[in-house]
């Protein structure tokens, strides 16, 4: 629930990867056209079928150059950015913003959005399989073509050192005693490795990704650990060949009607399953809707916590109420909360069974071990005192809130209010 910030790395693979492997489709649709009934998309878009045939090819083929000579923006462009680039694309192109606007009434018909869908590649934007990636670094360590057994030799090397724990396995598979393996053997004993994850903490350490940019590199790459529209649900991603799992990466505008800004860097949000597919589902986001590129959600509510029934409530005075409501609704924050109130009963006990001066004793009598009483705290309630680390855990966000409602955090009346939340307990 942080503002999400991208790294210079990120932007500079993504701005690359569009120049080279989008752009050329794009210019290529220049020759290639869009195969339609002339009719039919005038008929959609309540035109003229003489207009459309005289301004359509040669709409598509201006909006093709505009984003040649915009591709950066297209690329790595923030919200706003793309918030101009569709102002006039609305304004230059208005027959490509119209088709792009309405669907196709026929299932085996591929609409105009599709198409342009398809030439901006973000199904080509996935992730091959594990042995693809660890294969072509072992022929660029070997300097080789094909997957000769020196490559395979380097293979092994590249897994033993970053596995060293399961060398064993690695060997009596890879390179059993009294056996070479032939390439097709030792791709299919590879893929039974099924201990050899990459994950968030050693795919830079291993690099198989190089210079190939893909989904899992961007999720790996944004260091993003925790769901950002609820807070709730973990997104750090595993690969393997056994069992692939990442964040889903989320269309802040949908690709359903923004087709041009499928593949924009800013427009795709790592995001957890239940947000993207089930809370979110057809709800469409806007440009005027809370991003997690541009806002902290976390600055514009609190959680707040009824200590007599543990109820968790939404505090919405902290301005953008309406966009804040627009958000917690879409993702049900209330509800699905609600379900954790469990956590509000383990925090109203952790604040009556560690007053300040406990805490302030134990920091005493370790204070090899701790820099300053917050850390005793967080470590004992289990809250994050400094916001900008919200995303790094779930429920990091609930726990701060209510941490801060009941006085952990600078507070100047500590036997006052424990005393009131004892006698709040007693009554129920």
């Amino acid at each position: 629930m942080i503002k999400i910030n991208l790294s210079n790395k990120i932007e500079e693979r993504h701005k690359d990867y569009f120049k080279n492997k989008i752009l050329p489709k794009l210019i290529e649709s220049k020759t290639q056209h869009y195969i339609h009934d002339p009719a039919r998309e005038a008929h959609r878009i309540n035109l003229d079928v003489f207009r459309f045939q005289k301004k359509f090819t040669k709409q598509h083929n201006h909006f093709i150059g505009f984003v040649k000579n915009n591709y950066k923006a297209f690329a790595i462009g923030k919200p706003y950015d793309l918030k101009q680039l569709n102002e006039k694309i609305k304004k230059f192109f208005p027959i490509i913003y119209k088709m792009l606007k309405v669907s196709s009434n026929n299932a085996k018909e591929e609409s105009y959005n599709s198409y342009l869908y398809k030439l901006f590649g973000y199904e080509n934007f996935k992730v091959k399989d594990l042995y693809y990636y660890i294969s072509k670094k072992g022929k660029k360590e070997a300097n080789r073509s094909k997957n000769c057994e020196e490559v395979r030799i380097k293979i092994v090397g590249l897994l033993i050192s970053n596995y060293p724990n399961l060398s064993n396995q690695i060997n009596n598979r890879l390179m059993p005693i009294g056996k070479v393996l032939s390439a097709v053997e030792f791709e299919k004993e590879f893929k039974k490795l099924t201990d050899i994850n990459i994950t968030m903490d050693n795919f830079k350490q291993i690099d198989i990704f190089g210079d190939e940019w893909s989904d899992y590199a961007f999720v790996m790459e944004s260091g993003l650990r925790v769901c950002p529209y609820c807070n709730r649900q973990y997104i750090t991603p595993i690969f393997s060949d056994s069992g692939k799992m990442r964040a889903d990466i989320d269309h802040f505008l949908p690709k359903s009607r923004y087709a041009y800004f499928s593949m924009s860097i800013y427009n795709l949000v790592p995001v957890c399953k239940s947000c993207n597919q089930s809370l979110k589902g057809s709800k469409e986001s806007g440009f005027d809707d809370i991003n997690p590129y541009e806002d902290s959600i976390n600055d514009y509510f609190s959680f707040k916590a009824n200590i007599l029934t543990n109820e968790i409530s939404i505090d919405k005075t902290h301005g953008k109420s309406k966009d804040v409501t627009l958000h917690t609704e879409k993702f049900k924050i209330g509800a699905l909360y609600n379900y954790h109130r469990n956590q509000v009963d383990e925090l109203i006990k952790k604040r009556i069974a560690y007053p300040d001066s406990y805490i302030k004793k134990l920091f005493n009598d370790n204070k090899d071990y701790f820099n300053d009483e917050n850390e005793v705290k967080q470590l004992i309630v289990g809250y994050i005192k400094d916001k900008c680390r919200l995303n790094d855990e779930a429920f990091l966000k609930l726990r701060r809130d209510i941490a801060e409602q009941l006085g952990f955090m600078d507070n100047k009346q500590d036997d006052v209010l424990i005393a009131q939340l004892k006698e709040i307990l007693d009554r129920k």
